[in-house]
């Protein structure tokens, strides 16, 4: 589920910097710029702190391993 969910987070957060990107190379005026250059910074550290979050979690599945106890009844 956190991984289901850290996923969709990492897609948003680079759509979202898709389209500042798109308004970067749009803007006009430097106040505009600098507002969508200060967003794209706080984006993309989102993005690079997901995709950390995502690289442990699978280092953690990675190294998991899995017990099983199998009793059997034997009936005579």
């Amino acid at each position: 589920e956190e991984m289901i969910d850290l996923s969709l987070r990492l897609e948003n957060a680079k759509r979202a910097r898709d389209r500042l990107l798109a308004h970067l190379a749009d803007s006009r005026k430097i106040a505009d710029t600098l507002q969508i250059e200060a967003e794209l910074t706080r984006v993309s550290e989102t993005i690079e702190e997901i995709e950390g979050k995502l690289r442990f979690k699978r280092s953690q599945i990675a190294m998991s391993t899995i017990s099983v106890v199998w009793n059997v009844e034997h009936r005579d």
